[in-house]
């Protein structure tokens, strides 16, 4: 999937939550949507875990269906990975409030500058240190 530059979509609410200065075992900072799967039916709420995913979150709901897999943002020098993951296994590890929670969830993974993500040898950090969700759809 080719995610437009500019895409965007309005009608959801974006939450980042931070841990505490002096805190390190508040763990890492994370970002999700609110209502997107309630505004556009069908479609998973969206959650970045060791970043601010405020824009990219924004322009994923611009697309024109749910994006899992592989998906490129124009300008981007590597695409991203996003893939259903188990929420109620997210919701033991952090806090955070979906209004349907029934409602499907998906991580946002982001490479390296070299298309290395996670899991891949020499993966460069920060990338490397992001906190991954044990795929999956449970949900409660």
């Amino acid at each position: 999937m080719i995610i437009p530059a500019d895409a965007y979509f309005d009608g959801h609410q974006l939450i980042g939550v931070r841990p505490r200065v002096g805190y390190p075992d508040d763990g890492p900072p994370f970002t999700y949507s609110i209502d997107l799967s309630i505004v556009k039916p069908g479609w998973p709420e969206l959650i970045a875990i060791g970043f601010d995913a405020g824009r990219m979150i924004n322009a994923l709901a611009g697309a024109p269906e749910p994006p899992l897999g592989l998906v490129h943002m124009e300008g981007a020098p590597v695409p991203f990975l996003v893939r259903l993951v188990n929420a109620a296994h997210a919701r033991e590890h952090y806090t955070f409030q979906i209004v349907d929670p029934a409602a499907p969830l998906a991580q946002i993974i982001v490479p390296d500058k070299d298309g290395r993500f996670p899991w891949d040898e020499g993966c460069a950090a920060p990338y490397k240190d992001q906190t991954l969700l044990p795929v999956g759809t449970v949900t409660s």
